[in-house]
């Protein structure tokens, strides 16, 4: 058949949630420091009084996670305005 080229474009290739790629990084990060926060806890590694402390060190690589994020994120958004907008502007 010949006009089996002649298909739409799959909705999950629009979908803005392709654009945000560094997402699953953090994602990941998150979870592994919520693993080992219930790891630390139910092993006894870490006692009670001990508790704000972790607390505070998972804060902090919070806020580390989400600084790289943003600036990962800053870094690819100007790297698709540079590179990848010119080719598509001259093929459309």
């Amino acid at each position: 058949m010949s006009d089996e080229h002649n298909f739409p474009t799959p909705a999950w290739k629009h979908s803005p949630f392709n654009r945000f790629k560094p997402f699953t990084l953090p994602a990941s990060i998150v979870q592994l420091w919520i693993w080992g926060l219930l790891g630390f806890g139910s092993f006894g590694w870490i006692s009670s009084s001990d508790l704000s402390w972790e607390l505070h060190l998972g804060g902090l690589m919070l806020l580390l996670t989400s600084g790289y994020w943003l600036v990962r994120r800053s870094q690819q958004r100007t790297a698709t305005t540079n590179t990848k907008q010119s080719p598509l502007r001259h093929r459309a």
